[in-house]
């Protein structure tokens, strides 16, 4: 059985002798080296056939835990996403910047809708409106020195303009213009800010590959204008009582 080539050494030997000059010795020593030698290929043959088996179950292991991994990763990419998405949402809102804009944003258009209307309740919302729109977070309370960033003077007419609306002055066309314009002066300033940020996130958003709109939840202004309020109902509001 043992191929032509591997036998020729052996069949060469025979016949120069070399298994000695009795024919039937001779021809039993050539079989046993004939013999051996294929028992060392077919140890040989064995041992390569087990290394290659067992590098191809390796790589197939490793195919499949890369596969399994792969997969994992799929499973968990929206679950992930959603939790980038509100980690990012969560920090994005709980910025100073956010909740002042948040904040001020209703007011700043509920001033503007009081602007149009020249009555006593009117002059409260704006006023306070103002005070508020200076100072978000603050309480506004009546006959306090209204501490306003960033404007100086300001705080001293505030106070004299609430104290005369407490005993039923109405505000001059003038001062209720002047009001409006601090006011818009430091919305814009608060809107820049807000923009700014929007955008630093958004980007953020972006490269996370994550949606700007599951991160960045829109600051809606009101619809239409604002009812009228007493000035019961603004003390309420702006914390007064």
């Amino acid at each position: 059985d043992m191929p032509p080539q591997m036998a020729a050494p052996y069949i060469d030997r025979l016949r120069r002798g070399g298994y000695g000059t009795n024919p039937a010795e001779a021809e039993q020593r050539m079989v046993a080296d004939m013999q051996r030698a294929l028992d060392v290929s077919f140890e040989n043959q064995k041992l390569e056939y087990e290394r290659l088996l067992k590098d191809y179950d390796y790589s197939r292991s490793r195919t499949d835990k890369n596969a399994d991994r792969q997969q994992e990763r799929t499973d968990k990419a929206p679950q992930q996403q959603f939790d980038n998405s509100n980690k990012l949402r969560d920090e994005f809102n709980g910025s100073t910047v956010v909740k002042n804009y948040r904040e001020v944003t209703p007011i700043m258009e509920s001033m503007k809708d009081a602007m149009q209307r020249p009555s006593r309740a009117a002059d409260l919302n704006m006023v306070y409106a103002l005070a508020k729109i200076m100072d978000p977070g603050s309480v506004v309370r009546e006959g306090e020195m209204i501490m306003v960033n960033n404007t100086q003077g300001i705080g001293d007419r505030l106070a004299g303009i609430i104290n005369s609306l407490n005993g039923g002055a109405q505000l001059t066309p003038e001062t209720r213009q002047r009001i409006i314009e601090e006011a818009q002066s430091r919305y814009k300033g608060l809107e820049s800010s807000y923009k700014a940020l929007e955008d630093h996130y958004g980007g953020m958003s972006d490269r996370f590959g994550l949606r700007r709109e599951d991160v960045i939840v829109p600051i809606r202004k009101p619809a239409g204008g604002t009812p009228a309020t007493s000035p019961a109902d603004l003390k309420k509001k702006y914390g007064l009582e």
